[in-house]
């Protein structure tokens, strides 16, 4: 899920409850979590289908579980004492955690209510509340719908326009929690896709199986068109409250910086591995790396910090942004290079297709053989067979990753036509959700502004998890790090990424040597098994 405004005008932009962890005496909490799919949004996010007791660690990271779809990835939480159960959609791509009021109009009619996802008995007679802010909360959530001519006074859905299930994704209701605090601020956000979301911000305790946050900053969306509430999890730099559009603009410390400044991580890093395609489990790891996720080396490339013009670096990267020095496509007849153009890629979970440039796109379709129809809008090709064996092969300069054609293939009515699920559009970077990052083992470093890569590894046994304190566990820096994207140019065929890749491979090994790789896999090999 994308926010709008990073590149000048894009801002880039699970789980019961358990006890309290102590930080002192154990920081980390693994919950376990399954995959839930469905072919449309409502469908794919009934996680009622999957409950599983919550397991408990102690090391210094955090393991969240998550559940994806082909649409989304959601993780369960719950907000407030006692607690109310939500799930929300996982997103690195924004930093705010905002949840649905109960009354917004967008929610489709229901019989089911918040309360039945409150936990425990709530009381009201001992509850002190401070009236003079939770009137100003009143007041704040009735004003934020003023602007939304949809609303009315009676808070009547408008059945064209009434799609969200907000009840199975849960609504917030203040008045259940003795531990809630009104913030007189108010909250609003608009996403790539065109949806918003408006209401009020607010603190409470928030949960995740055995570890809980207090004072956690989020908001109440009283009006919204969003298909979920999300969690967004990247830069505070890209929250809400920080956007151009502010008349005072703020960071707070969101969900990542909180972990750290309360004591269960060492440091703001987290690891994303979504495993195959038809697999039932994955993970979000936070202040650690899973050595047994990934297979082949491990590197790291700075992430980007402009806003994609040609104008002077800032000292903080507006969102999870890396430099690809070219795309090639492989099979069983071989090596094909697309392009050697180098171009900004945006790594984000938030969403699950792919958008390239327009004349990238046009190199893609033509290597690939397909051909734009104005019936689907969208490139089509021959259906690949079963066993095909195509991947298209992301350079990063020095290393690869290889991702399966089929997981950018839709088939249509005519089983003979595939349509290739890649958007285009006239903006001068890359996009990457799902389709790519199934088949990368990702590490987001929000303290040295660094992400490492490798190749996903699917069946890689048991876990190796190492606790990041310092630089990550077992990552060197790839070939390319200095080579980072400088200004846009046009996409032109050309070149040999395989060559060049073969050719910077060799050059690392030597560079490095084995010394390192043989101190580092053994104390990965240690602290992970003693976990």
């Amino acid at each position: 899920m994308r926010l709008e405004s990073v590149f000048s005008v894009l801002l880039l932009p699970a789980l019961g409850v358990g006890s309290v962890i102590e930080p002192e005496t154990s920081k980390h909490v693994s919950i376990p979590f399954k995959k839930a799919r469905g072919k449309t949004f409502a469908g794919s996010a009934d996680s009622n289908k999957w409950r599983e007791r919550l397991g408990k660690r102690g090391n210094d990271y955090e393991n969240l579980g998550l559940k994806t779809d082909k649409l989304a990835y959601y993780v369960e939480l719950s907000l407030g004492t006692p607690g109310q159960k939500f799930e929300v959609q996982l997103d690195t791509g924004s930093s705010d955690l905002w949840v649905y009021d109960s009354g917004n109009p967008y929610c489709m009619p229901n019989e089911t209510t918040h309360n039945e996802k409150v936990y425990g008995e709530a009381t009201y007679g001992e509850t002190a509340f401070d009236q003079t802010a939770l009137d100003q909360f009143e007041t704040l959530l009735a004003s934020a719908t003023e602007d939304d001519p949809s609303y009315t006074q009676t808070k009547a859905a408008p059945s064209s326009e009434a799609t969200i299930d907000c009840a199975s994704f849960g609504t917030f209701n203040y008045t259940l929690s003795s531990s809630f605090s009104a913030n007189d601020t108010e909250f609003s956000i608009s996403y790539l896709d065109s949806t918003e979301a408006y209401g009020v911000w607010a603190q409470d305790v928030l949960k995740l199986g055995d570890l809980e946050i207090s004072d956690m900053s989020f908001a109440v969306a009283v009006v919204g068109d969003v298909q979920s509430p999300v969690f967004g999890v990247g830069f505070p730099s890209t929250e809400s409250t920080a956007g151009s559009s502010v008349e005072e603009p703020y960071e707070y410390a969101n969900f990542p910086v909180l972990l750290k400044s309360q004591g269960y991580v060492k440091k703001v890093v987290y690891s994303l591995f979504l495993d195959a395609q038809d697999s039932s489990s994955g993970s979000f790891l936070l202040g650690a790396v899973d050595h047994s996720k990934y297979s082949g080396g491990l590197y790291t490339l700075p992430m980007y910090s402009g806003t994609g013009g040609n104008d002077t670096l800032s000292s903080t990267p507006s969102g999870f942004i890396i430099t690809l020095q070219g795309l090639g496509i492989s099979d069983k007849g071989g090596n094909k290079t697309v392009t050697t153009t180098r171009s900004l890629v945006y790594l984000d979970s938030g969403s699950t297709g792919t958008v390239f440039p327009s004349e990238y796109a046009e190199l893609i379709a033509d290597s690939l053989g397909a051909s734009y129809s104005g019936d689907y809008e969208a490139y089509v090709m021959k259906c690949p067979s079963k066993d095909d064996d195509t991947n298209f092969v992301y350079d990063f300069g020095g290393f690869t990753i290889s991702s399966p054609l089929s997981n950018y293939m839709e088939t249509t009515d005519d089983d003979s036509v595939c349509v290739l699920d890649i958007d285009t559009d006239d903006i001068p970077y890359i996009v990457l959700g799902d389709a790519f990052l199934v088949s990368a083992y990702v590490v987001y470093d929000l303290e040295d502004y660094e992400i490492s890569i490798a190749q996903a590894n699917y069946d890689g046994g048991s876990e190796n998890i190492e606790v990041v304190s310092d630089s990550i566990p077992s990552a060197v820096k790839a070939p390319s790090y200095s080579s980072t994207w400088s200004t846009y140019v046009t996409a032109t065929s050309g070149g040999n990424i395989f060559t060049a890749v073969a050719n910077a491979k060799t050059a690392s090994h030597t560079a490095s040597g084995s010394a390192s790789h043989t101190a580092s896999g053994s104390a990965s090999h240690t602290a992970s098994g003693s976990a």
